[in-house]
């Protein structure tokens, strides 16, 4: 699995976050992107201040209910949000984030898709262009190597949130482990207590846990 789409934030999150980023100062994206030129990016970004944190901490703390981010990306941790504004004749031309930034990338959007014409986010996933302008308050997170863009926008304005996230697993293919264990212990019925140690060692679900604490511990080593 490449990328999630969700809902991450309710209708009234969404107005509180665009109230607190109307009060930001905005300033043009090249400054945040090195080496980048008009014909490659144009947007705008918000200036981090008090308005900006506090419409960071909405969505940060979204995630905290958010379980497909967890089981998908297995998080360490992610960085404050960047946000951006793409008014009309703004763009995102093909590109690649940065590696440094994370194992994954996460797009808010904040802006109903009615409000704007364009604008749509393209992921190219196994050779193919998967589109996507959903409506406010969905994410898309998606591994940080993706190539992706931001068609044109030709009327109206589409404003999103953009953050990173580092997983607990440099391993790809530690990652898709812990997933898929965290699936098959999200279709066994759980027992809350165990009698005896045969009893818990017995329980497939407290196996599979099990299994997920040794990999977190393994890469706690690794940190080390």
């Amino acid at each position: 699995m490449n990328f999630i789409k969700r809902n991450i934030l309710t209708e009234n999150e969404v107005k509180a976050v665009n109230k607190f980023l109307r009060e930001c100062e905005w300033v043009d994206g090249l400054q945040t992107a090195p080496g980048f030129t008009y014909d490659k990016k144009n947007n705008l970004e918000a200036v981090p201040c008090e308005q900006y944190s506090e419409a960071n901490k909405i969505i940060m703390a979204s995630l905290d209910r958010d379980i497909s981010f967890f089981e998908f990306c297995v998080p360490d941790v992610s960085n404050a949000c960047l946000f951006s504004k793409t008014g009309e004749g703004g763009f995102y031309k093909p590109h690649h984030d940065n590696g440094a930034n994370g194992h994954y990338s996460t797009t808010v959007f904040l802006t109903d898709p009615q409000e704007y014409q364009g604008g749509e986010l393209c992921l190219y996933i196994d050779g193919r262009e998967k589109m996507f302008k959903p409506s406010a308050g969905t994410a898309i997170t998606y591994s940080t190597g993706i190539l992706h863009r931001v068609n044109e926008v030709t009327s109206g304005e589409r404003t999103v949130a953009v953050f990173w996230t580092k997983s607990r697993f440099d391993d790809p293919f530690e990652r898709d482990i812990f997933r898929d264990i965290s699936l098959a212990i999200s279709k066994l019925e759980r027992r809350e207590t165990h009698d005896t140690f045969k009893d818990a060692l017995e329980d497939p679900y407290f196996i599979l846990q099990e299994v997920q604490n040794k990999l977190i511990r393994k890469s706690l080593r690794q940190v080390k």
